[in-house]
C-alpha cells in the first residue's frame, strides 16, 4: 500500500468544448503535454510540503518527478539526508504514463512503509497531507489554453 498521485484528463464535452478549434489529431498531444506539466508541478509541492528529514519519503517523490523529466527542487534531501534512506525511498517509487487517444493518465506511487501515516496521520499525528494539499494548490492554476494554442501553432517544447 502507498499513496499515489494520479492525474487524469478525459475527452469529455467540457474539455472539447476547452479545446475549440484544435484539429482531433493534435489533441492528443496537448492533453499529454497538459498531464505531464500538471503532474510535474504536483510532485514539486509534494516534495516541498513534505515533513521528512531523512529524505527516505521525499526521495520516493523525486524518482518519479525525473522520470517525468522533471528536476528536483534545491534542499529537497532537507537538513538530515542519509545516503541509505534517499536509495530505498527511490527504490519504493512507482510510476505509470500511459495516452490514449481519450485519456492521458500520470500515476506516481509512494511505497515508502509510513507514507499513509504522513499523509493521512495517526492518533497521536495530525496529517501532513502533502499531496492532497499539493494537488488543491494546483486546482485553480491549471493554465489549459496555452497548451492547446501551443499544439495549434505545433510547438512542442512547452513539454
Amino acid at each position: 500500500m502507498g499513496v499515489s498521485i494520479s492525474l487524469e484528463l478525459n475527452n469529455e464535452p467540457a474539455v472539447r468544448q476547452w479545446l475549440g478549434g484544435i484539429q482531433r489529431r493534435e489533441v492528443p498531444a496537448a492533453r499529454r503535454r497538459l498531464v505531464r506539466r500538471v503532474s510535474r508541478s504536483a510532485l514539486v509541492r509534494t516534495i516541498e510540503n513534505n515533513p521528512v528529514d531523512t529524505a527516505r519519503s521525499r526521495a520516493s517523490w523525486v524518482a518519479a518527478l525525473e522520470q517525468l523529466g522533471g528536476s528536483a527542487p534545491a534542499g529537497w534531501a532537507g537538513s538530515h539526508p542519509k545516503g541509505a534512506a534517499i536509495s530505498e525511498g527511490r527504490s519504493r517509487s512507482g510510476f505509470v504514463e500511459s495516452s490514449e487517444s481519450e485519456v492521458t493518465k500520470v500515476v506516481a506511487t509512494s511505497g515508502v512503509d509510513y507514507i499513509n501515516y504522513l499523509e493521512f496521520g495517526t492518533q497521536r499525528m495530525s496529517p501532513f497531507q502533502m499531496v492532497a494539499r499539493s494537488l488543491q494548490s494546483l486546482r485553480p492554476a491549471v493554465p489549459l489554453q496555452p497548451f492547446f494554442a501551443a499544439a495549434e501553432d505545433e510547438m512542442g517544447s512547452m513539454v
